[in-house]
């Protein structure tokens, strides 16, 4: 069946107040792809940042300062994401 959600014959939760809810949830997957995402999107800006700062550290000011800010900004869409 196409709709794991079936209102027609599923069990019927007798606490619904003005309709009979379904008492059913619908399993919860994570496949690979995501956890890729997931992984990509905290660890691929930081580690350009960190790229950057090896290669051109010399021509910056502070290249530490540089190199903080930089992976702390670059994990806020990883934080964003996990609170979306």
């Amino acid at each position: 069946m196409a709709n794991l959600l079936d209102e027609v014959t599923g069990p019927v939760n007798d606490n619904g107040r003005d309709v009979r809810v379904i008492d059913r949830q619908l399993p919860v997957e994570i496949g690979f792809g995501s956890t890729l995402f997931e992984i990509a999107l905290w660890t691929v800006i930081p580690c350009l940042v960190l790229l950057y700062v090896f290669l051109f550290g010399d021509t910056l000011e502070n290249p530490s300062l540089f190199a903080l800010l930089g992976c702390v900004i670059g994990i806020l869409p990883g934080v964003i994401f996990i609170f979306m």
